[in-house]
Formats: structure tokens, sequence, C-alpha cells
């Protein structure tokens, strides 16, 4: 997603964008939202040059994370019963999204679920009033629908674990910024926040990283270890710089959807640009 981020970004790209008056990115995507408001004074070279930096140390970030995460499979036997219960087709791992069901009664059977001595999950992204994400323990994002189940389907809602092997935003993953503190200064990282051309919003809580005193620690943090709030992000964001339209670089289309939600709960409505390769015979 980065590379391909990184291929619509880059100076003289065919793209339908004029530059960003705000960027904002949906977790990892923060590197690429960076990228997207950085000043390149520099011109092609200088995108070059920061291109590489960025890829390294995403590269560096994913491989510290599944290190940090183990292994990522629960306990065999509720695995097996998952599959035959709830018929779905996906490998359970350690993160899944809820859908459908109101943020804050999601809230409510997590904090059960721990108040009872659960395996930790933590409410890592909150994408829009009725989207979130929880991240954790398998064997506890398991066991935590076997105890919720008949709630979530009385209410519609959606149980999908995601193909992540990483329990990113989850507050157990801080360690491994101790080791990406080292990993910055062998990658030689340059990027700071007064490069930024653009504010660029951070996701925990809005925030104009312009401001940001290490913006790679910043930006690392928010991905590794702490909650994403989209909804709040998106709307603070849009309520400072009135945009007429958000460029939207994907490649999925579930942020513009998340993104649409947020706004239009409040009345506020965006004309939404696809951004996507070209296409040539």
């Amino acid at each position: 997603t980065h590379l391909l981020h990184l291929c619509l970004l880059r100076p003289g790209a065919r793209a339908p964008w004029p530059g960003p008056v705000v960027g904002l990115g949906h977790s990892l995507g923060l590197i690429s939202a960076v990228i997207a408001g950085l000043r390149l004074d520099g011109g092609r070279q200088q995108f070059l040059r920061d291109a590489q930096e960025t890829v390294a140390l995403t590269v560096l970030t994913l491989l510290r994370c599944q290190q940090a995460a183990g292994d990522p499979h629960g306990e065999p036997e509720l695995v097996r019963r998952y599959a035959q219960t709830s018929g779905a087709k996906e490998r359970p791992g350690p993160m899944v999204a809820v859908s459908g069901l109101p943020v804050e009664r999601l809230r409510d059977l997590l904090d059960a679920y721990l108040a009872d001595g659960g395996h930790p999950v933590e409410l890592g992204l909150v994408n829009g009033p009725r989207d979130a994400v929880l991240c954790g323990s398998t064997t506890g994002l398991l066991e935590l629908w076997f105890r919720h189940r008949v709630t979530l389907a009385e209410a519609g809602a959606s149980y999908t674990f995601l193909r992540s092997t990483v329990p990113f935003h989850n507050s157990r993953m801080a360690s491994v910024l101790d080791h990406l503190d080292a990993d910055l200064a062998w990658v030689g990282a340059s990027i700071t926040s007064a490069r930024l051309a653009a504010p660029v919003y951070a996701t925990d809580t809005p925030r104009n990283l312009q401001q940001s005193g290490n913006l790679y620690a910043d930006c690392l943090a928010q991905v590794i270890c702490r909650p994403l709030n989209w909804s709040a992000t998106v709307r603070t964001a849009v309520a400072a710089h009135r945009p007429a339209r958000a460029f939207d670089f994907g490649p999925g289309v579930a942020v513009r959807m998340f993104t649409r939600n947020c706004l239009e709960a409040q009345g506020d409505v965006l004309e939404y640009v696809p951004v996507r390769p070209a296409v040539t015979a």
C-alpha cells in the first residue's frame, strides 16, 4: 500500500489532485499522508530520498511488530469451535472489525469481558459511530465473541477477523518503539515536521503534526500502540479547513466509506475523488 501511494504521489504523476489542504492517513497510511504533505525543495531527487527512507522504516516497523507480537493464533480448540459455530471462512487473528454496533455499546461489552478476567483485548480503532476494530489476544477475541455472540446477532452486527498477524494500535506493542529508535538512527531518518507544507493530522487525538517535536516517533507510536479515532480526526480536520473534496488514494474503499459515514452524520458532504494508477495499453 505504501509503495502504491508513493507511485501516485511522485512528482509529475498523472493524478487529479493539486496537493493537499490537509493530509489524513488511516493507520500505516499516516506515513503516506506525511509524504503527501511535505515541501519538496529538492524536487524529484528529494522525493526519491524521502521515499527510500519511508519504505525502509515501514518495512522495519512491520518486522519489529511481528517479532513483538509472537504467535498470532488462538487456542486450537477455541479456533475449531469458532469455525464450526460461526461458519466464518477467515482465520482468527489478533484484530477483528465490529460493524453495525454503536461504539459505546461495544465498549460496554469489552469492559464486561475484561472485568471477568478476560485475556487482554483493547478497542484499537474507532472508524465511525458503528465501526470499530478490537485488537489484542486472538484467544481473547474468540472468547469475547462466544460470550456476546447473541447480543451481536440481535444487533445485526458483524464480527470479522482481519488478515493482520499483529495487534496494531495496542498498548502492549509499545516496546517496539525502543527498537525503532535505533532503526531511525541506522536509516538516517531526516524527515521532520518543519518540512510539512500542509497540516497532517494525528489520529490518536486530532492535532496538527506540524507542531510535533519528533515526527517519526509520533507517527510510529500512533500506528503501533496508540488507539486510532478516525471519526474524531476527520470531523476536526474538516471543521478546521472546510475542504470541498477528498482525494482518496485507497487502495480499497473502506476508509472513504468510514469518512463519509462520519461526516454525513453531522451534515458535512464532500466530493470524493479516487486517485488510482493510470492504466495504459
